[in-house]
């Protein structure tokens, strides 16, 4: 305290028990860097009367504490995050929930499919870096903008059935 760190400011147990009984959307991951930053959001929503936490998503005691129970989606956006444990876990508290994760490769992507043998929708940063790449080539090269969306289609579906490169 005598550096000006400041303690947070509300009721961990009414926070938990508002998160669970009304949980807007759950969020997990945006790495160390911003912690600092979603500590201060997290503040300021409290304060707001909005239900917020920050919490590591791969415990169960945090995921419950979050409200996946009632949640409709869970949203895993760091792809050093456990996403196949954290989606498991979260299933298996809510068989219903709606599970979006990213990552980095896409054949992280699909053995995080195959891993939850369930519908879930995983977003690929090497998936997506390919299309906006090949979308700027093909306006470079004066494409129609139909050309350019039968190709993005092409290649979306063949990405999507990539078999995975070695090695990851």
């Amino acid at each position: 305290l005598s550096k000006g760190y400041m303690l947070p400011e509300f009721d961990m147990e009414a926070v938990g028990r508002a998160t669970h009984d009304a949980p807007e959307w759950i969020h997990f991951g945006a790495g160390n860097i911003f912690r600092a930053f979603i500590a201060s959001t997290v503040q300021r929503l409290l304060k707001q009367g909005i239900p917020a936490m920050h919490g590591d998503a791969s415990r169960r005691d945090i995921l419950k504490l979050a409200g996946v129970e009632q949640a409709v989606s869970i949203i895993i956006t760091t792809p050093a995050a456990p996403a196949a444990e954290i989606a498991s876990m979260a299933r298996s508290l809510n068989p219903k929930i709606q599970v979006l994760a990213h990552t980095t490769y896409l054949s992280s992507a699909e053995a995080l499919r195959r891993s939850l043998k369930e519908d879930v929708e995983v977003f690929s940063g090497e998936h997506e870096v390919a299309l906006t790449m090949l979308s700027h080539l093909l306006r470079s090269q004066h494409a129609t903008k139909e050309q350019i969306s039968r190709e993005l289609e092409r290649t979306r579906e063949a990405l999507r059935h990539a078999a995975p490169a070695p090695g990851r």
